[in-house]
């Protein structure tokens, strides 16, 4: 499994923090007494441990080669706790530095302040969102007042007001909520305070979390996609038939799938036929099946979904040596823009199907349907049918069309892989090249 820096989204980390344990890349790593840390302050917590150990080794090597005077030590101890304790009646108490998760930072904002000692954050707006790791914080405050910033909870700069204004250059912001409060103190003490949140977005998380449904409409491409959940009873088929024809495809599977079939995940790799994520347990996402609307559900959240595809790729991994593409298929087709961000974050695109709204036609076989009697069961022979329509009707025809069809059916007859080959040769006749999802990106 391929591990990030926790401060560079999608850039590969192979040390780890000797304090918190958290991945980071050569540039994040802070050097300290033989180790590597993340930051200055997981090296300072750390100090009093590395203190304490030279001390227990000392006091080892002194026993070893020194006759003590017992007594003489005693007294010195007892000194030195005579002496803390005076020192800590005598010297001011320092207030310990914390360091609050951005997330968890909530600042007031001081709305009492009179006209005259107001400060404002003029620019830019809480909620904006970045995509770029820098901006400025621009505002107005009293003539010659020195204003104080704080970023996600740590001291962040200082300046003077100047004419009215001040400005504030901010760089390297966390990926996610950054949070910024703005201090300045009256001549009486007073202190006035305004308060401000963006949310930075990489350039690769936006692209990444964009809705891929379909290729260039400029290149004759076509994508077979099959999704593997709980049934392989097509799949050795499927396999047989894109043999035959020197055919690639891409397999969207779950990780129950996997170690339910792993000598058939091992195939798959030996034909070399690209794999993606289907999620561990193909849970629903979004509240479509409820209100037809694709709204995130309660249950579901950032740490659940990313989970979800992580353990799948840990599975992955271990039944074939092998790393997982980074690309994913939402189960049911249930996503949303901050779904599709949740696992963009982990360095994940979401690959859709293809449909044509304004005709009514679709790239989705529909073939898990197995009631003859339901409305939207084909046959074999209709499913191509609809699909050749689709290349012959729609404004682009199958241009960066991509298929979806189905490893497993409970179908007891007329299952998709039937009209596979036919559709393959299809294809063919009318000038597309099969690719792979991947392929279609770039």
């Amino acid at each position: 499994m391929t591990n990030y820096c926790k401060n560079h989204v999608g850039r590969e980390a192979k040390r780890r923090c000797f304090l918190c344990q958290d991945y980071i890349c050569p540039e994040c790593q802070f050097r300290f007494y033989g180790h590597v840390f993340c930051s200055f302050y997981c090296a300072m917590k750390y100090l009093p441990f590395q203190l304490k150990r030279q001390l227990k080794s000392w006091y080892k090597n002194s026993l070893r080669n020194i006759s003590i005077n017992w007594t003489l030590v005693l007294l010195a101890l007892l000194a030195v706790s005579l002496l803390g304790n005076i020192l800590q009646f005598i010297l001011p108490k320092k207030k310990e530095i914390v360091f609050i998760h951005p997330k968890q930072v909530v600042f007031p904002v001081n709305s009492s302040a009179s006209d005259s000692n107001r400060i404002q954050i003029t620019a830019p707006k809480t909620g904006t969102i970045l995509h770029q790791n820098q901006t400025k914080i621009m505002g107005t405050g009293p003539e010659g007042r020195l204003v104080v910033m704080e970023q996600n909870g740590m001291p962040g700069g200082i300046c003077r007001i100047n004419k009215g204004c001040f400005e504030f250059e901010v760089a390297d912001l966390v990926v996610g909520t950054n949070q910024f409060r703005l201090t300045i103190i009256s001549p009486t003490g007073t202190m006035f305070q305004d308060s401000l949140a963006v949310e930075y977005i990489s350039s690769r998380i936006s692209d990444l979390s964009r809705d891929f449904i379909r290729g260039k409409t400029q290149y004759a491409q076509v994508a077979l996609t099959f999704d593997g959940d709980f049934l392989d009873n097509q799949a050795d088929s499927i396999l047989a038939i894109l043999a035959r024809h020197h055919k690639p495809a891409t397999f969207f599977l779950t990780g129950r799938f996997i170690l339910k079939y792993p000598k058939l995940v091992r195939k798959l790799i030996q034909a070399k036929l690209v794999v993606g994520n289907h999620t561990r347990h193909h849970p629903h996402l979004t509240t479509y099946a409820e209100n037809g609307k694709h709204f995130t559900r309660s249950e579901i959240t950032r740490e659940k979904l990313q989970t979800e595809l992580i353990e799948t790729e840990k599975i992955f991994e271990r039944v074939t040596g092998q790393k997982m593409e980074r690309i994913w298929r939402a189960p049911f087709g249930e996503h949303n823009h901050e779904i599709r961000q949740w696992a963009a974050k982990i360095g994940y695109r979401q690959f859709g199907w293809t449909s044509d709204y304004n005709n009514h036609q679709s790239l989705d076989t529909v073939d898990w349907v197995a009631d003859p009697d339901a409305e939207n069961y084909y046959s074999a022979a209709q499913i191509l049918e609809r699909l050749v329509r689709f290349a012959d009707t729609t404004p682009h025809g199958m241009n960066g069309g991509i298929i979806l069809m189905h490893l497993g059916s409970k179908r007891k007859q007329n299952q998709s892989y039937q009209m596979l080959g036919a559709l393959i040769d299809s294809l063919d006749h009318r000038g597309y090249q099969l690719v792979t999802v991947t392929e279609m990106v770039f």
